[in-house]
């Protein structure tokens, strides 16, 4: 399982941020992020990644698409199905994360 990590509220020390989520790395060993942003309400969100569905640089979290931001830990069992009937709808997908 992924590791996740998150403080909203205020800007964390960075060096802190970054160490706390070195804690998590027994919960993603495959590649870490983070984002944050600061313009309206603080939120930092960081990611330790367990790659098991889509093992490639698309998978990597937190993912954004346009203005929206998202770090997910867990699985999504039918989302095959889910991708296939949102695509009919015009949605587009750019990885193959259940993310």
């Amino acid at each position: 399982m992924c590791g996740i990590l998150g403080i909203a509220g205020r800007i964390p020390d960075r060096l802190q941020f970054r160490r706390a989520l070195d804690l998590l790395q027994h919960r993603g060993p495959d590649g870490q992020g983070i984002w944050q942003q600061s313009e309206t309400y603080p939120v930092t969100f960081g990611h330790r990644r367990l790659s098991i569905l889509d093992i490639s640089a698309a998978g990597h979290q937190p993912m954004q698409r346009g203005s929206l931001t998202i770090t997910f830990n867990g699985e999504i069992y039918n989302f095959p199905e889910l991708q296939q009937q949102l695509s009919k709808k015009g949605w587009t997908f750019q990885s193959g994360s259940d993310t």
